[in-house]
């Protein structure tokens, strides 16, 4: 049950004695905002749905016409104090090592009731989105929207969801133009770790709720992965577990250098000491060994690629949602001079997760390798592409991303691959 129609319910439950008027129910349930007529049987609707009732039988909760409603069911009071105490012994869950995230139902600022649809909407769009990186675990919206419209200390929901991070947000629409801001808060210290805002022009609804879910989607990743590294790499070695070692691989290996290749090398494989089913930690080591080779991070003559597809191969079997173990055999097969197999891993990347710009990268490489510029270029320049990608750091060198683009991208290199594939 929502939490307004929650509210609903207890104020007919609490003034059964008498007819409340449409005034009454919303200067209390809504605070004397403004409410259209459709939203408030809307919400009525709801309570009697909610307790077995219909508009039709109205057994339980009566209209009674240009006069307002009545509860008129049987009620049975029992002891509050009892009541509270069970929910306050009930034990709250505990954080796992495994980060956690929960999308509260963003706040619709208008004035408009009407409009709630489109926060919602935001929000479990969100949610959807964010599920799709599988680092990280995501809350379902059934959890989340238990606090809709309810003021509660976010620290307080956290620990009621177990849950790290909270990310909340509101919508306001003024004329044609629409504000969403949103903010990311580390609940275990209440620090608010990222923060932004859209402005937007009102054309298709559906449009700008894709638009500013993958706009939040793309930087809330990047955002929680810098502050679990830092987290990690405060950790003593007698604190880490499988997951912190290949957090802190992370760290090391976007310090883009030989030596922090090696060190990232070492922290994968304690990772996988620990917990050979991690496929993060495969997939590290396959980025590793790949980097090498891209961008000449080894004096290693000649690297074993076939190698690096095993590796990524075992990675994908032990989570076949691994969007980065597609993407590194993509990389890898076009480097095989199987441009084929790099589209198809390529394509699958994004299909698992569009909003992971080495998605689209693996893309733009496949695509140039095929001797197809145009559709690298396209790649590139998408939403998620590289533009995306040298916004973020921790998907690596953006300069570095783009040198090696521009290489494959010439006509000499064209021609060579050309030759290789013929």
């Amino acid at each position: 049950m929502q939490p307004q129609v929650f509210d609903l319910l207890e104020y007919f439950v609490a003034n059964r004695h008498r007819v409340v008027s449409k005034d009454d129910i919303i200067a209390t349930v809504w605070g004397g905002r403004i409410v259209s007529e459709s939203a408030l049987t809307t919400r009525v609707n709801a309570v009697r749905t909610a307790v077995g009732d219909s508009g039709a039988e109205q057994r339980l909760i009566k209209t009674l016409p240009r006069k307002g409603v009545r509860f008129v069911g049987d009620v049975r009071t029992e002891d509050a104090v009892q009541v509270v105490a069970n929910v306050a012994t009930r034990p709250l869950p505990a954080l796992s090592d495994r980060p956690s995230i929960a999308v509260l139902p963003f706040t619709n600022m208008s004035g408009d009731a009407e409009q709630d649809y489109f926060a919602d909407g935001i929000s479990e769009d969100i949610i959807t989105a964010l599920s799709r990186w599988r680092w990280f675990f995501v809350i379902a919206r059934n959890s989340t929207f238990a606090y809709k419209d309810r003021k509660v200390d976010v620290r307080l929901i956290a620990q009621e969801l177990g849950v790290r991070y909270l990310l909340e947000g509101s919508v306001r629409k003024a004329g044609n133009r629409l504000r969403v801001t949103t903010q990311l808060i580390d609940a275990t210290t209440g620090m608010h770790i990222w923060a932004d805002r859209y402005d937007l022009d009102l054309t298709d609804m559906f449009t700008i709720q894709d638009d500013v879910t993958r706009q939040v989607a793309a930087a809330i990743e990047p955002a929680l992965a810098n502050v679990e590294i830092e987290r990690a790499r405060r950790k003593t070695s007698e604190q880490m577990v499988a997951r912190d070692h290949q957090m802190r691989g992370m760290w090391h290996f976007h310090q883009f250098s030989d030596e922090g290749s090696d060190k990232a090398l070492a922290c994968f494989n304690r990772a996988i000491e620990l917990d050979d089913t991690l496929s993060e930690a495969y997939v590290g080591v396959a980025r590793v060994m790949l980097s090498r080779s891209m961008y000449r991070f080894s004096t290693e003559p000649n690297l074993n690629f076939e190698k690096i597809l095993e590796i990524a191969r075992k990675a994908l079997a032990l989570d076949p949602t691994n969007a980065p173990a597609c993407y590194v055999l993509s990389i890898a097969s076009a480097h095989k001079d199987d441009a084929e197999t790099a589209l198809e891993f390529a394509r699958r990347a994004i299909a698992l997760n569009s909003n992971f710009a080495l998605g689209h990268f693996a893309l733009a490489v496949a695509s140039s390798f095929m001797g197809r510029p145009d559709q690298a270029l396209v790649a590139i320049i998408s939403p998620c592409g590289l533009v995306r990608l040298s916004r973020n750091a921790l998907c690596g060198s953006p300069s570095a991303h783009r040198r090696y683009i521009c290489s494959i991208a010439t006509p000499r290199h064209r021609r060579r691959r050309g030759k290789a594939l013929a």
